[in-house]
């Protein structure tokens, strides 16, 4: 039990240090996503204000818990909401946050909506695809003046927000969680999984621990996206750790909204 509750949070450690967490549709957003099956899919782009409204759950991760089946608790309280972009220089660093978009948590439902951004705050392909294509190789966009940006949701205690399910055997955890992208024009990205299951390139590094596992191929449509990312770990034959990542364009409306703990900062405590 020790084991695998350790496991479940490295997992969620390492999920969180590889990829941030980083919807104006009613039946995808608005009417909460707890009763969904595991099979039902939503729409994957919007356009307008997006808007999480009626009857959304908050859940908790269970700290305590050495169950995937009991890896959530329901969450209760009431807190304040923003949604915020990371800002890029020219050379495309981070070097800080913009908040975007406001809304509140009441009684443990999510009540938040963001409307189309600035062009202030979209950034250039060389940055969009650094946060969201980092590990495929030779990605490209046909579109390369497109601008656009990831945006996310966090409490003001600093509370990280993420729309995700975490599935698992004895054999390997997976974090699958959905990321709202937005771009100023339409473009299809293309891009290589890691040869060999190695990664060595877009990134800049090279890695025999995280691979990708599928070639890219998708059309960002003009406005809001929803991008699916699955994240799976394991131990090879050899006993070594590896991590698979696939990336498509996907909206399941079974995932729930996850409020990680104030103050949570990725390291084992």
């Amino acid at each position: 039990m020790k084991s695998i509750r350790k496991t479940i949070v490295i997992l969620i450690l390492a999920a969180l240090l590889v990829f941030s967490m980083a919807a104006c549709d009613l039946m995808a957003f608005d009417k909460g996503n707890d009763n969904a099956s595991v099979n039902q899919y939503g729409p994957t782009h919007f356009t307008g204000t997006l808007t999480f409204g009626s009857g959304q759950q908050i859940w908790q991760y269970n700290r305590e818990s050495g169950q995937i089946s009991d890896l959530y608790k329901s969450f209760t309280q009431d807190r304040d909401v923003i949604i915020f972009v990371n800002i890029f220089n020219s050379s495309n660093e981070i070097i800080g946050e913009e908040i975007v978009g406001t809304g509140t948590i009441t009684g443990g439902i999510l009540h938040v909506s963001v409307v189309e951004p600035e062009a202030r705050f979209l950034f250039g392909w060389d940055a969009l695809k650094k946060i969201n294509f980092f590990y495929w190789e030779d990605v490209a966009a046909d579109a390369e003046e497109v601008r656009g940006n990831e945006f996310m949701f966090r409490t003001t205690r600093n509370e990280r927000l993420n729309l995700e399910i975490i599935t698992g055997t004895a054999a390997f955890l997976s974090q699958e969680l959905v990321r709202f992208i937005y771009v100023d024009r339409s473009t299809r990205v293309t891009g290589r999984k890691s040869a060999d299951g190695i990664i060595e390139g877009g990134g800049g590094m090279t890695s025999t621990f995280f691979y990708t596992e599928n070639d890219l191929d998708m059309i960002l449509e003009t406005g809001w996206n929803t991008l699916y990312r699955k994240q799976t770990f394991y131990t090879d034959a050899r006993g070594d750790g590896r991590s698979g990542i696939t990336l498509l364009l996907k909206n399941p409306l079974h995932f729930k909204w996850v409020l990680y703990p104030e103050g949570y900062d990725g390291h084992e405590r």
